[in-house]
This record gives C-alpha cells, structure tokens and sequence, in this order.
C-alpha cells in the first residue's frame, strides 16, 4: 500500500535516509575491497613486469656479446684466409 503524504514522517523519512546510506555504505565498502584488491594485482603484475624486463635487459647483453664474438670470428677467419692460408700453402708446395 502506498502511503499518503500525510503518513510520511520524519521518522518514515529518516529510516529511509538510513536504509539508502547504509546501502551505499555496503556498496563503497565493496568497491573499496574490490580496488584494494585490484591494487595487489597491479602491483605483482607490475613486478612481474619489472622481471620481464630484467630479463630483456640480460638477453640483450648476451646478444650483444655474441654479436661482438661474431664480428672478432669474422676477423679471425678473414686474416687466417688473407694472410695465414697464402703462407701455409706456399710451406706446403700447394699453389697459392
């Protein structure tokens, strides 16, 4: 049954100002629990991230190794074929 307007008062009106807080209340208390939550998730995603990036930093130190390794392998192997080889095959009676 609807109440008239003459039925309403105040207390009628401050129960349900009391009723509408506290479910607000319950629904930022809920909120809240939800974005601490979120916020542990970001932080091991963010740490998780930050291992990532750890790990990128290492490759790319090793791959730089290897491309340095790679440039001083190219150089060892053309001076062994343009200075080493000629004079190896000439000791040996081979033509040059």
């Amino acid at each position: 049954m609807i109440k008239e307007p003459q039925d309403i008062t105040n207390a009628v009106l401050l129960e349900h100002i009391q009723g509408i807080k506290y479910d607000l209340t319950q629904q930022i208390t809920g909120l809240s629990q939800k974005m601490d939550k979120m916020g542990k998730r970001l932080d091991g995603v963010e740490n998780r991230l930050d291992n990532v990036e750890d790990g990128l930093d290492k490759v790319n130190i090793a791959l730089q190794k290897l491309y340095e390794r790679r440039i001083e392998t190219n150089e060892r192997i053309d001076h062994i074929e343009e200075i080493e080889l000629p004079t190896i095959k000439k000791h040996v009676g081979m033509t040059v």
